[in-house]
């Protein structure tokens, strides 16, 4: 049994542990690769329950003090219900967003092309809104998410020498499947795992690479991509002014993450031709 499988965690009793009467239903939901996600059901009413792998208590602690510092605020969260940061497998639970995924949205031959410009814009004027927060009670602790995928090269050079002024929020892994969707408006944004204080143009450039380098194996997808990265800048107010090594590290941080991974059957779209598309850009 894979041990990151739905299978090896009892998610009703982890929910009995966060203090949950007895769920209706318990259904496994397609999570990130670092934790296991369940939609769970009480007297009809609906939760997400997140289970994260072994070891990644100081994640869990992180993403739970970012989901509490932005309850209230413009940036539409889950509200946390109850934790349990401090067990093997660190665990939260979260009220359920009803939704479908950015992407799948912009991906819909249903959706009209002026909702998904205007999603788009809505989508990049949430990320800049992200990036202006700052203060004590964002959580600058943990892993760091850029620091860990440092080359070393004189590009990482010559952005350490940068004036960064404040630091800001940075999601680091802002895109259309992290951020849902209903009835034609962004209701929540989720996958807080990379997010730190630091320079707001590595998120940016971060999710300008994951936009530009989304898998489009037969190029159908290009007029609909440059579209979307054209109304994301509109909404984040991005002048095409951005330092090239900002873009040149966003590569090399995607290429780190992924060329590894090619073979893997949990990412079947990754091919050897796509990792030649990473290197080469930007």
């Amino acid at each position: 049994m894979p041990a990151d499988s739905p299978d090896s965690v009892d998610p009703t009793a982890v929910l009995r542990r966060l203090g949950l009467a007895e769920p209706t239903a318990v259904e496994p939901v397609t999570g990130g690769a670092d934790a296991l996600l369940w939609r769970a059901t009480v007297d009809d009413q609906a939760y997400a329950l997140r289970v994260l792998r072994d070891g990644r208590r100081e994640q869990a602690e992180q993403e739970v003090a970012i989901f509490r510092a932005l309850a209230g605020t413009a940036i539409p969260v889950p509200e946390v219900l109850a934790t349990a940061v401090d067990a093997d497998r660190p665990a939260y639970l979260m009220d359920w967003v009803a939704g479908r995924p950015l992407a799948e949205a912009l991906l819909d031959p249903a959706t009209d092309e002026n909702v998904r410009d205007r999603l788009m814009i809505d989508f990049g004027r949430l990320q800049r809104m992200i990036n202006e927060l700052t203060g004590p009670d964002l959580p600058d602790r943990g892993p760091d998410w850029i620091e860990r995928r440092s080359t070393g090269d004189a590009v990482d050079q010559r952005l350490r020498a940068l004036k960064v002024g404040e630091p800001r929020l940075l999601h680091l892994d802002y895109h259309p499947l992290n951020v849902l969707v209903r009835d034609d408006k962004i209701v929540a944004v989720l996958d807080w795992a990379n997010a730190t204080l630091g320079d707001p143009r590595y998120d940016r450039a971060r999710t300008e690479s994951i936009l530009a380098l989304s898998p489009d194996p037969d190029g159908t997808l290009a007029p609909l991509l440059d579209r979307a990265i054209a109304a994301w800048r509109t909404g984040y107010d991005a002048a095409d002014d951005l330092d090239p090594d900002f873009r040149r590290w966003a590569g090399a941080a995607m290429l780190i993450d992924l060329a590894p991974r090619v073979g893997n059957p949990a990412v079947p779209w990754l091919t050897e031709s796509h990792v030649a598309r990473i290197r080469a850009y930007p």
